[in-house]
């Protein structure tokens, strides 16, 4: 049963972030999926790295057992969170953004226009 608690910290966090996403309708483009691509080369690297020094350790009997090189694969639910869940509150909050800047950008023309 211990092993299954780190597995469903990580679908608890994996459904929150695909709420967010579905809520948001964000999409993802072609040079968002490379940039995940590198992301996960690089966690990949770093992530193996840490584990085989004695920085990070795991309690094997917490976590599922499968393995991908030196660290378990629950850790893959952080990059997916870390990159689909952030980059969709981003361009949230771009979009917000830009709609606010434009509606100023008109009230303050509209303005300039009536002196």
């Amino acid at each position: 049963m211990k092993q299954y608690i780190y597995l469903l910290l990580c679908l608890v966090f994996m459904l929150f972030a695909w709420l967010i996403v579905q809520r948001v309708r964000y999409r993802a483009t072609p040079r968002i999926l490379k940039v995940a691509l590198i992301c996960y080369l690089m966690m990949v690297v770093f992530n193996t790295y840490l584990t085989s020094l004695p920085i990070v350790r795991y309690d094997w009997n917490k976590v599922l057992g499968i393995k991908m090189i030196s660290w378990p694969i629950e850790d893959m639910a952080y990059l997916v969170v870390g990159l689909y869940m952030a980059q969709a509150l981003y361009e949230y909050w771009l979009k917000q953004y830009e709609k606010i800047y434009q509606a100023t950008t008109a009230l303050s023309k509209k303005s300039r226009s009536k002196r």
